[in-house]
């Protein structure tokens, strides 16, 4: 009876000694510490150094480029300020693929001046489609006047 006892005893200090463990875990991922300003071990925010950034526009109708083959550069604003409010107006000229009823898609990168975005390992894109391909529409025909309708 005293060898069951204390193998119980040894559960259930090994199940506190786990719990305590996890709480500790918790608490470290919730109340970090305050990072040392001249420490290496920090992560610091990218942009607090200020870089030097590029804005750049493309367009192509392919859904993925990996150079700049087939891309049309619509849009490059050199040293672009992420806090400031940014709006322009630009012209895009639609291939013919696109006007047979294609999709022409527009690639923004952010990235370093002075380097081409898919040479850049730090670079930010998003893809957003301009145009999309749109499913063309069977002719109706009035089956009673054997016209052709169009609603």
């Amino acid at each position: 009876m005293l060898n069951r006892s204390s193998f119980t005893t040894l559960v259930v200090g090994v199940f506190i000694v786990y719990v305590v463990h996890t709480c500790w875990v918790m608490y470290g991922i919730v109340y970090t510490k305050p990072c040392e300003s001249h420490s290496d071990n920090c992560i610091k925010p990218y942009l607090s150094k200020r870089p030097k950034l590029q804005l750049s526009v493309y367009t192509t109708t392919r859904t993925s480029i990996s150079a700049e083959n087939n891309v049309d550069l619509v849009l490059n604003v050199d040293n672009f300020d992420v806090e400031s409010r940014f709006e322009r107006t630009v012209n895009v000229t639609v291939p013919k693929k696109t006007r047979n009823n294609g999709t022409l898609y527009a690639y923004i990168f952010l990235h370093h001046a002075g380097v081409l975005p898919w040479h850049d390992g730090k670079q930010v894109h998003i893809v957003s489609p301009l145009t999309t391909y749109m499913v063309p529409k069977p002719e109706e025909v009035n089956l009673i006047t054997g016209g052709s309708g169009t609603q």
